[in-house]
């Protein structure tokens, strides 16, 4: 009886083991992030890079991830992280609503310091024909550039692959 535990128990941690394994993403736009092959494929143009999801949906939304650099206007005084959360956050209020935000809080992504919020769009935004949506999106500053990391799907599929995403989140590394 300890034999065929054993060989289950060995087969069910390789299969585990296997299933996560993360594919390393290095950009020429100077950083990196890590990613499950078998829940994403990466694809970059000049302007950003997009990480789309390669599981069976229930609808025609493909839930993605992507990757904008922004530089930042060249004034006198940087832009500092808070101001730039702030303007994201009216932005965000602005265009959607004040009750769009469901969080807002303070991270480290790669020991620098972050902001990530969480946020609803209201199916049909801009006339486009989508399904509600629910986004994650984290933000830093290093060098006069903004990084933003957005994670969007389905409202009622974002819980399903957040996991697989927050890999992103958390390995994303600036060179």
């Amino acid at each position: 009886m300890k034999n065929p535990l054993l060989s289950f128990f060995i087969l069910v941690t390789f299969m585990a083991c296997s299933q996560n394994s993360l594919e390393k993403f290095s950009s020429a736009k100077g950083y990196s992030f890590r990613y499950s092959m078998e829940d994403w494929k990466v694809e970059e143009n000049e302007s950003q890079t997009f990480v789309f999801n390669k599981q069976k949906k229930s609808s025609n939304f493909n839930p993605n991830l992507n990757v904008l650099i922004q530089d930042l206007p060249n004034q006198s005084m940087p832009m500092s992280l808070e101001d730039y959360h702030l303007l994201t956050l009216n932005q965000i209020k602005n265009a959607l609503g004040e009750n769009s935000i469901q969080s807002n809080k303070n991270i480290k992504i790669s020991e620098i310091a972050a902001k990530e919020i969480v946020y609803t769009m209201p199916p049909n935004f801009n006339n486009n024909n989508q399904p509600k949506l629910k986004l994650k999106q984290v933000y830093f500053i290093k060098n006069d550039k903004a990084y933003l990391i957005t994670y969007t799907a389905e409202m009622n599929e974002f819980s399903n692959f957040i996991t697989s995403a927050n890999e992103v989140f958390e390995s994303f590394k600036v060179k």
